[in-house]
């Protein structure tokens, strides 16, 4: 089972439950995996807008046996006409 540090269970917590979860910037991918490993989520979608952290993530989700719960994906970004960060 995943241990998570005290900040990322603090995030877990306020994630709540129900639904699909999306985790956006999931960096190591710890807390869909321990989401729906706790069975507070049945799926979860873990992205990232950078490749190295994505990889990181999909291993962890392989290593915990969420393969089939969780898809990782790249997401890009690209800033808005206000300066503010918009899904593309």
């Amino acid at each position: 089972m995943l241990k998570l540090s005290e900040r990322l269970a603090a995030v877990a917590f306020l994630a709540g439950n129900g639904g699909v979860l999306a985790d956006v910037g999931t960096d190591h991918g710890y807390v869909p995996v321990y989401l729906v490993s706790e069975g507070n989520f049945p799926r979860a979608i873990a992205m990232d807008v950078n490749p190295g952290p994505l990889k990181s993530a999909a291993a962890h989700i392989v290593m915990y046996g969420m393969g089939d719960y969780i898809p990782a994906s790249r997401t890009e970004w690209r800033p808005s006409q206000r300066g503010r960060r918009t899904p593309s």
